[in-house]
């Protein structure tokens, strides 16, 4: 897998979990870089322009999915999004309000899943 948009940001407050998403996505070649909540997913999509997805956790300490897919939108970032929960998808934002909001990954997951959907969305169209 090459390209220009191999590189996904993970999001998560749980170390665990960003550890192990990390290790997943770099085994199938993509490139990682990570963040503990929505402002430091923010200052990495601005440091990181060629981010070609973000696994992103639906609740962060400092902010909710629909916040933080909010800002991203007046700061001009259109990066593809695949949100991650263990609440249930019921409560996410729409992809109609957010386009850029390709699906969701119910936690806890397996690492199998997680390669594949990443995978997927990062597939040239």
């Amino acid at each position: 897998m090459s390209g220009s948009n191999q590189r996904v940001l993970v999001v998560d407050d749980e170390p665990a979990v960003r550890k192990i998403a990390e290790r997943v996505l770099q085994r199938v070649n993509i490139e990682v870089v990570s963040a503990s909540d929505g402002e430091q997913a923010l200052a990495q999509l601005a440091a990181h322009p060629d981010i070609g997805l973000i696994l992103l956790d639906a609740t962060l300490p400092d902010m909710n999915a629909e916040r933080l897919l909010y800002l991203m939108q007046r700061r001009g970032f259109s990066t593809l999004v695949l949100l991650s929960s263990g609440f249930g998808e019921e409560c996410l934002p729409s992809s109609e309000e957010f386009p850029n909001v390709r699906g969701f990954l119910a936690k806890p997951y397996s690492v199998v899943t997680l390669a594949q959907r990443v995978q997927e969305l990062l597939e040239p169209a």
